[in-house]
């Protein structure tokens, strides 16, 4: 048996190879494209000057025609304005929709049309982990990029002024972070099930089935984890576009650690004790890492908004205090 990032593949090295091979190749692509796309399609403004009637068709090319962000906006302002702040970017959703439509499309008939390895069990695994860490690494930039865009600007600030308590504005960000990856997150471990399922139990081990299993359970988890943990480091720290890869670190890359030493601690006895193991130590951490930061944004998201929780106003006044006793 052999653990690759999130999944488990146990089976011949042909199977093995094959399942490396492709997953890897496509995983490289969907990372490619989730690195741009988070680098450029998140921006909301361009670098020229377009004539009225170019940004009129950018606008509603991004936003969504005039009626239906009018709809969108009776529909969802009076519920929570910050969740028609994060729900009104059509292109955003019509992207990761249609990009994660296509990606299961194309892995249905691949196993449909395809040679009988591509039924194991530790292909699906390795396929779905891909998949699964694309949408993380979207899931990490888009909780970071509203806040942190916010922060940047002084409108997250300004927010926070007009009535709004700290839960709504959360809430609210979480409520446009399920609009947005819900439905893709859902039919991501719809067809691994299914596929799952069609394997039969004569294409893997009941190893493989358990790790299979917990890795589905983890990617859950992990998608409001990350979202929390983004959340609040773009409020909280000196750099929040680094926010969304501290996020990453510390829900997917720590745990990962915190395993491989455990593993060195107290040994392999069974498949099923590590498969417990690495449940148990992707759980906690989640946990723990969900609990802090959904505290920390309740309790500080008003002083974080004003950039002192990390420390971005106290260098000038320091400045003005030595400048003062320097004149003095």
């Amino acid at each position: 048996m052999v653990c690759v990032g999130g999944a488990a593949i146990c089976g011949g090295s042909g199977d093995l190879l094959a399942g490396a091979g492709g997953g890897a190749s496509g995983g490289l692509g969907f990372l490619g494209l989730a690195a741009w796309w988070t680098g450029r399609a998140w921006r909301e403004a361009t670098a020229w000057q377009l004539s009225e009637a170019w940004q009129v068709r950018l606008r509603d090319w991004w936003l969504g025609e005039r009626a239906v962000r009018e709809a969108l906006r009776r529909r969802l302002l009076d519920a929570n304005p910050v969740l028609w702040l994060g729900s009104r970017h059509a292109l955003k959703r019509d992207l990761l929709w249609g990009f994660m439509g296509v990606a299961l499309a194309v892995w249905l008939a691949t196993r449909l049309f395809s040679s009988v390895q591509w039924w194991s069990v530790g292909m699906t695994a390795v396929i779905a982990f891909f998949l699964q860490v694309t949408l993380k690494w979207l899931a990490a930039s888009e909780a970071a990029f509203r806040f942190a865009e916010d922060r940047r600007s002084g409108a997250l600030e300004l927010l926070l002024t007009t009535g709004l308590r700290t839960d709504e504005v959360v809430g609210g960000q979480m409520a446009a972070m399920r609009r947005l990856f819900a439905l893709p997150c859902a039919a991501l471990l719809a067809v691994e099930a299914l596929l799952l399922l069609a394997s039969g139990p004569g294409r893997g081990s009941t190893d493989d089935w358990y790790l299979a299993v917990v890795a589905m359970v983890l990617f859950a988890w992990d998608m409001p984890t990350l979202a929390w943990a983004a959340m609040w480091y773009s409020v909280a720290g000196r750099r929040p576009q680094w926010a969304a890869l501290r996020a990453i670190f510390r829900v997917l890359v720590v745990p990962w650690l915190v395993f491989i030493g455990a593993l060195f601690v107290v040994g392999v006895w069974s498949w099923l004790a590590v498969t417990l193991l690495w449940g148990a130590i992707g759980g906690v951490n989640n946990y723990v890492v969900m609990t802090r930061a959904r505290q920390r944004l309740q309790a500080g998201l008003r002083v974080a908004a004003t950039g002192l929780l990390a420390g971005e106003r106290e260098a000038p006044r320091k400045s003005t205090v030595e400048t003062s006793g320097l004149a003095a």
